[in-house]
């Protein structure tokens, strides 16, 4: 029943559903919504927001897009900067055929590129000028055009252009040409200038049979082709165009270049000019003039103001910055490095040493003795072994017809003087050359009897 009495009063009130913000206006069973004075009805047609053009103020449109209006002007006027004004479109009366540019309550008429405004100052057409192309001054009169020239000019028999007057008493065989100070002549295709500045003769290049470029030499009036190379190339002997070295401007400035089989070679620096380590040129004192160098050292000039005294290879500099020493000066990083190569190779020999002392080793060597009769010693030479603690040689004679002289079981004493202490059998005085056996050690060694 609940829903039966609300059908039914929705159709007895018809703005009870509409929901209208502010208006309902009913037709029957149908409401429409409307608002009050300076307020809009949204597109949803029940919402009224405030009119934005009630505060906008223009003068004969206003469109509104949401919360923003705009204002627009009716046909033949024109909005004005403040957005709001409208005045009359000056344009509109001005009547021109092309474009018409506005400048506040006036106007102007113009004309796209290659039209001319007419004398009426609306009309435009063909600028035929820009067609007939006058060298200084074009006037039109209607379809039909002249050009002119100024002041102190004359116009020449192709209607066009315009010459200095000057021109006039050049008297050029071809073509005349001026900046308005001078007048210069010039030739048609084909044609070249004769030394003398007026006339035109035939070019001998036009049918030339140069592999390359042709240039024009005159010889008593006579023009010549001559065969030669485009910039940055130069012809050799058999007629081929290589690269000119000196196209790259190798040679620093005050320099001229030339090629020599094939390779730029520079010159030397002008009188009064001075030439430094990079090939430069400077002008004024040599900075060498103040330099003191001898005993074989050179003077080497680094830069415009700097000089220093230098060595051939093989030699260096010493301190003193003016002589030269043969070898080669080390560098601390060299000195730095000997230095610890001897402290290693000490080190090295002082442990290999000490390992040999430790380990017993056999060792053969020649020796003298001298023998005496009825002696119980024989001095050895040649050996000195007082930093050994003991020494036990066996001794047998070398090249001998009697090799019992001494017995290899004789054990034979050593004091620090080297002499040993032995036991021979009673011969005579002699001299043998022996060959001795020695087993060193460290012990410490045994008392011997005399």
């Amino acid at each position: 029943m609940d829903i039966f009495y609300k059908v039914m009063a929705k159709r007895a009130y018809p703005c009870i559903a509409k929901g209208c913000s502010h208006l309902c206006n009913t037709y029957g069973s149908s409401a429409n919504c409307s608002c009050y004075s300076g307020y809009i009805l949204q597109p949803d047609e029940k919402t009224c927001l405030r009119d934005p053009c009630r505060a906008k103020g223009c003068y004969h449109f206003c469109n509104t897009y949401g919360s923003s209006a705009i204002c627009s002007c009716y046909s033949g006027f024109i909005l004005q900067p403040d957005g709001k004004t409208c005045l009359s479109d000056p344009c509109r009366a001005k009547g021109c055929s092309q474009k018409c540019i506005t400048y506040g309550s006036s106007a102007s008429c113009s004309c796209y590129s290659g039209y001319i405004l007419q004398s009426n100052g609306k009309t435009c057409s063909p600028d035929l000028c820009w067609i007939h192309s006058c060298s200084q001054i074009c006037n039109q009169y209607g379809s039909s055009t002249n050009c002119s020239c100024f002041n102190g000019f004359i116009l020449q028999p192709d209607g066009k252009t315009c010459l200095s007057g000057r021109c006039g008493s050049k008297r050029c065989s071809h073509n005349c040409r001026s900046d308005g100070w001078s007048a210069y002549c010039s030739c048609f295709s084909g044609y070249v200038l004769q030394p003398d500045g007026i006339t035109c003769v035939t070019d001998p290049c036009e049918n030339n049979l140069c592999k390359h470029e042709c240039n024009v030499k005159f010889y008593n009036g006579v023009p010549v082709a001559i065969c030669g190379c485009k910039t940055g190339y130069y012809l050799t002997s058999d007629d081929r165009c290589l690269v000119d070295p000196c196209s790259l401007e190798p040679c620093s400035y005050h320099k001229n270049c030339s090629v020599v089989s094939g390779q730029a070679v520079c010159s030397a620096c002008p009188k009064d000019y001075y030439e430094t380590q990079n090939g430069k040129c400077f002008f004024g004192d040599n900075p060498c003039d103040q330099k003191n160098c001898y005993n074989l050292s050179y003077c080497a000039i680094i830069s415009e103001y700097y000089a220093k005294c230098s060595c051939p290879p093989g030699y260096y500099l010493l301190k003193d910055g003016h002589r030269c020493l043969s070898g080669t000066k080390l560098s601390s990083v060299s000195i730095v490095l000997i230095f610890f190569g001897v402290i290693f190779c000490l080190f090295s020999f002082a442990f290999l040493s000490i390992i040999c002392l430790r380990h017993k080793r056999k060792v053969d060597f020649p020796v003298t003795v001298q023998f005496y009769a009825a002696s119980q010693s024989a001095v050895v030479q040649g050996v000195a072994q007082n930093h050994l603690n003991s020494v036990d040689i066996q001794i047998g004679v070398n090249n001998s017809t009697d090799s019992n002289i001494f017995h290899p079981s004789n054990e034979i004493g050593v004091d620090n003087a080297a002499h040993f202490n032995i036991a021979p059998p009673p011969y005579e005085r002699s001299e043998q050359t022996l060959f001795a056996s020695a087993i060193f050690s460290t012990e410490s060694p045994p008392e011997y009897s005399n």
